[in-house]
């Protein structure tokens, strides 16, 4: 999700309510980690964490979707930088959308709720 604590607590308490469980991870390689052995339906990874980074980690969940056959999982980017460049990396990594920093809650609820499945 986001390497810094503060960032991962702030989505967190933007996500209360939604109907969905949230793992965290602090940098890129534990994310994949997490990614490799469970399911899940929507992924959240700041681009500019330590060692692995968000670019690379999402480049690598979709060569692990593509060798096990795995269904798509929207992968959100989250980053302090909007911009055309940014934006073309993002796309090029995989990523299916974009989360500027500093996070709004109606921004990252709205977002995150497209994504999850109905119920």
């Amino acid at each position: 999700m986001d390497d810094a604590e503060a960032q991962r607590a702030i989505a967190l308490l933007f996500l209360k309510g939604l109907p969905c469980e949230v793992d965290e991870a602090v940098d890129g390689a534990q994310a994949l980690e997490l990614f490799r052995v469970n399911a899940y339906v929507l992924v959240l990874l700041d681009l500019e964490m330590p060692g692995m980074n968000g670019l690379d980690a999402a480049r690598a969940m979709r060569a692990l979707e593509a060798a096990e056959q795995r269904h798509h999982t929207p992968i959100l980017a989250l980053t302090a930088h909007e911009d055309e460049g940014h934006a073309r990396q993002c796309a090029q990594a995989g990523f299916d959308g974009i989360l500027v920093k500093p996070l709004r809650r109606p921004d990252l609820r709205e977002l995150v709720s497209s994504r999850l499945p109905v119920f």
